[in-house]
């Protein structure tokens, strides 16, 4: 019997459903997935997976303000769930 394989996708959409949101910064620290807006946009193409976003201020290892996306999932009326 083979191992089945989780995709990269599959970690996101596990990630929020059971943390609510998620950054590059996480799914990097957390899953080493180096470009989460393109598991993102995959995901996206899935039916019945609605994600929203926004910027969201961070500090960066200078002590500076950056800006990063924030996602989540919604219902098909762009509400957060």
């Amino acid at each position: 019997m083979g191992v089945l394989k989780r995709t990269q996708e599959d970690l996101v959409l596990a990630h929020l459903k059971m943390y609510g949101t998620i950054t590059g910064r996480e799914a990097y620290s957390t899953y080493g997935i180096m470009h989460l807006p393109k598991r993102i946009n995959r995901l996206k193409r899935w039916d019945g997976v609605f994600i929203g976003s926004e910027k969201i201020p961070v500090k960066n290892k200078f002590r500076e303000t950056v800006w990063i996306s924030q996602y989540w999932l919604t219902n098909m009326e762009g509400e957060r769930i």
